[in-house]
């Protein structure tokens, strides 16, 4: 392997070192020799480089400097967390090469789909990383974010990537930052309907008291040029009151009844729309405590709420359900 993706994108910044030039005998960093060392990991970086260009040439200019960043930035986060085991030491041979591999397959994927089409808008895979190693304490933190964004400047456009972006957050560690955690956020984009797509944002995270993990859902509607709320699918706030007796019953099915903190069921009017779409209903979740997680979640079908549903939300219970 002559030309490691490491060289490509140095030269895409402009640095001394590019990919004419680049040659395996002048690696100097773990990261270039562990890619020259291994032909498994050579033969990746190949067929990275070859859809990190073509992935590329897919995008605006103005998108293709937000892509290139990004692909630097997931090159620097590779170096260190591939690198560092979990107490801060130096990984293993082995294990460095395992990382390398899982993370370049991930990424040639998301380069593949660069350029896919949903609900008529272009979009691309964007990274963004921070790595942080505590050695005295024997800890790291990271927080890695795996996006799929809309390359396009249209007002729809932006507000679905304004929301892809608040929620998944502020990815730089504080300097002053203390303690083990870690963070991987990602997200997809769904073609629904005609007017629908749904953003399914998800994130596991380690640090707290346990572990984390969360999925959320949003579904936009080019029509409105915003998130769908739950005032647009249903007519009367009465719904929750029918929805909570439907949860009632069904804990009481189960026997588990005791495992239930409230039956309660957070959405507001203007609240968006976020429950996961199920086979002829909607799930809703959060009656239980975290303990008891296994028990938890309720599916409402569309039927038992349909004098409540207004024509958007007629038809967000008619749209297929993704696979």
């Amino acid at each position: 392997m002559k030309y490691p993706v490491l060289g490509l994108v140095l030269f895409a910044f402009g640095c001394a070192t590019h990919a004419a030039s680049f040659d395996c005998k002048k690696a100097q960093s773990k990261m270039e020799k562990a890619i020259c060392d291994n032909p498994k990991i050579s033969k990746l970086d190949e067929e990275l480089a070859e859809n990190y260009q073509a992935a590329k040439n897919k995008l605006s200019a103005e998108t293709q400097k937000v892509f290139v960043a990004g692909q630097r930035s997931w090159v620097k986060f590779l170096a260190a967390s591939c690198f560092t085991d979990f107490q801060a030491k130096p990984a293993s041979k082995e294990d460095a090469v395992q990382c390398l591999e899982t993370e370049y397959k991930a990424r040639v994927a998301g380069l593949k789909g660069t350029g896919s089409m949903v609900g008529g808008f272009k979009t691309y895979a964007y990274f963004e990383g921070d790595f942080k190693a505590y050695p005295k304490d024997g800890e790291i933190a990271f927080n890695r974010v795996s996006l799929v964004l809309i390359d396009d400047n249209s007002d729809n456009a932006n507000t679905i990537n304004s929301a892809i972006k608040t929620a998944a957050g502020k990815t730089g560690i504080d300097k002053e930052s203390t303690g083990a955690f870690t963070s991987d956020v990602s997200n997809s984009l769904t073609n629904l309907s005609a007017d629908l797509i749904m953003l399914t944002q998800s994130e596991s995270a380690t640090g707290g008291a346990h572990p984390s993990e969360y999925t959320g859902y949003k579904y936009f509607s080019k029509e409105l040029k915003r998130f769908v709320k739950v005032s647009d699918i249903f007519s009367n706030p009465k719904w929750k009151a029918v929805a909570q007796q439907i949860a009632k019953k069904h804990f009481e099915k189960e026997k588990t009844m005791d495992d239930v903190i409230s039956l309660d069921i957070a959405a507001e009017e203007n609240d968006a729309f976020g429950f996961m779409l199920v086979e002829k209903g909607f799930f809703v979740d959060g009656f239980t405590s975290y303990a008891a997680r296994a028990n938890d979640g309720v599916t409402m079908k569309w039927d038992a709420l349909s004098k409540f549903l207004t024509p958007k939300g007629k038809e967000l219970s008619l749209v297929p359900i993704p696979k």
